[in-house]
């Protein structure tokens, strides 16, 4: 509507009345768009006004005039339904020639040396959600205007005081009654004095002797000057004694305001420095924690690489032992075939361990990304099954499976349930002695499809059960035919299981076998859990 207008307006002869009533428009979409950024639930308002030390009252708030020597504070706030949710203060301050626009947690804001001007000053608190009303407040900065305003002022303070004295004189002179009073008791006090005087000497001996009080007529005489002096009215230039006091009970007064001002923004800094102070000691905390995680890494790192480094060599020296065998022209076929053999199977077990160590740096750099299909678990162990079926024959171990008739097809990722389930099954068959038993099982129990895998080899201590699936953890038992470890495995098997929102356990005492289980929920992967895409 607001663009038709415009292309109307831009067809006028009268280009100055087009000019204008366009520059209309635009302003009533600016004042329109000003209004419509603030939220209604949230405003700020200023508190308290100080100039110097003097708190000034909201009704001189119109008429602000103060000197550049002179300092300013505003302490506000803003009033939300909620404030728990932490949000900034924009301050802006503008005259004619300049501005100047800050963000501030405080509540308070102090300005001083300001060069002469008119001032706007304008307050709003925002946070990324809303913009609260502002807070408004014009002064000016005027040397001469503020020195005439202070001596004004002072000449009202006079007219009053002399307005005062006027219509009440009995404040400001002597009262007659009083020197009534005071010729009464005078003279009794000076008998008692002379006779007490008196009765003094009589008692001192004659060469102490000497005079403590002045001849009665003298006596007399400054009495009768001193009720003279009473009787006279006190001149009008002198000032009057309790017009001092009220002076000084005044200014103690503006004192005592000023310093609750000071207090009040003493405290507002205070409670800020204390919610810094909190927040900083939590990320401090949260740095130490993280530099601990970091130092255990780095160890858990370094434990690896020895394991592995250990683990390579051996077969290494075995290959070069085995090659230095077939350099030999001593040899038959049959003895060279059964070297190559040797050299084969080792440099497979050198392979696995390479493949073993690519896994692990593969978890640990990026997010689990998983493939999801729809699949039986049972199809993955029959699959795994038979791979493994000729190293259990190869050690004389049997291997059952007990497979579950109601198990229901589910999302999950193909190669990685089949990873976990050959790293449960080939321990199995490392830490089984000969004629050992092997049985897998899977099951629906409550949601969740569980997989157990069983054995009845050499087992775990309560201390091997605590650290089975960390990292890089060697166990107290060890494979019964020499067979290579990196205590990598069940940690890989607990990353993917936790990639499908399962779960691990164990459970095993000590020469009685042990039985590794996960659980994965019939429900699948939720979609955006970070782990699975």
């Amino acid at each position: 509507m607001f663009m038709t207008i415009f292309n109307k307006i831009l067809i006028l002869r009268n280009k100055r009345y087009a000019v204008f009533l366009s520059a209309f428009i635009l302003f009533v979409l600016m004042l329109y768009g000003s209004e419509n950024k603030y939220n209604k639930d949230f405003r700020t308002k200023l508190d308290y006004l100080v100039i110097n030390n003097d708190t000034i009252n909201t009704e001189k708030w119109n008429d602000i005039v103060i000197s550049q020597n002179d300092s300013i504070t505003f302490i506000f706030h803003c009033e939300a339904k909620d404030t728990t949710k932490p949000f900034l203060f924009n301050i802006k301050l503008q005259n004619e020639n300049d501005i100047n626009i800050r963000s501030s947690r405080t509540r308070v804001a102090l300005y001083y040396g300001l060069p002469e001007g008119s001032y706007q000053l304008t307050i709003y608190a925002f946070s990324q959600r809303w913009t609260s009303y502002p807070a408004y407040l014009k002064f000016n900065v005027n040397n001469k205007e503020d020195s005439l305003r202070n001596e004004i002022e002072k000449l009202h303070r006079e007219n009053k005081y002399l307005k005062e004295k006027k219509e009440d004189p009995s404040k400001f002179v002597i009262n007659k009654s009083h020197i009534i009073i005071a010729l009464i008791v005078a003279p009794i006090l000076i008998g008692l004095i002379i006779i007490i005087i008196k009765f003094r000497k009589k008692r001192r001996k004659p060469e102490e002797s000497y005079i403590l009080f002045e001849p009665e007529e003298e006596l007399n005489e400054k009495i009768i000057i001193k009720e003279e002096e009473m009787a006279t009215p006190t001149p009008a230039a002198e000032k009057p004694a309790y017009e001092e006091l009220f002076m000084e009970n005044q200014s103690l007064k503006d004192e005592v305001e000023a310093l609750r001002s000071q207090i009040n923004i003493l405290q507002s800094r205070s409670y800020e420095l204390n919610k810094q102070n909190k927040e900083l000691e939590e990320k401090a905390e949260k740095l130490t924690k993280s530099k601990k995680e970091l130092e255990e890494l780095q160890k858990q790192k370094d434990e690896l690489f020895a394991i592995i480094i250990h683990d390579i060599k051996n077969p290494v020296a075995l290959i070069k032992s085995l090659v230095e065998l077939l350099r030999s022209y001593d040899l038959t076929a049959t003895e060279q075939m059964e070297i190559i053999d040797d050299i084969f199977e080792t440099t497979t077990k050198i392979v696995s361990l390479s493949q073993e160590v690519s896994r692990i740096l593969s978890l640990e750099s990026t997010a689990i990304t998983l493939n999801l299909e729809t699949y039986n678990i049972n199809e993955i162990i029959n699959d795994v099954f038979r791979r493994n079926s000729i190293a259990s024959k190869n050690k004389n171990i049997s291997m059952l499976l007990d497979l579950g008739n109601d198990i229901p097809q589910i999302e999950l990722d193909y190669q990685k349930v089949d990873e976990i389930i050959d790293n449960l099954i080939s321990n199995a068959i490392k830490f089984s002695n000969s004629g050992g038993e092997i049985r897998i099982k899977s099951l629906n129990a409550e949601d969740n499809l569980v997989v157990e895998v069983s054995d009845n080899g050499l087992g775990l201590s309560e201390v091997d059960i605590q650290k089975a699936f960390q990292r890089g953890s060697r166990l107290s038992a060890k494979p019964t035919a020499n067979e290579p470890s990196s205590g990598l495995g069940l940690w890989i098997v607990r990353k993917l299981v936790e990639a499908h929102n399962g779960r691990v356990w164990v459970r095993s005492a000590l020469g009685k076998g042990s039985t590794f289980a996960f659980a994965i929920p019939v429900a699948g992967v939720k979609k955006g859990n970070g782990n699975g895409k």
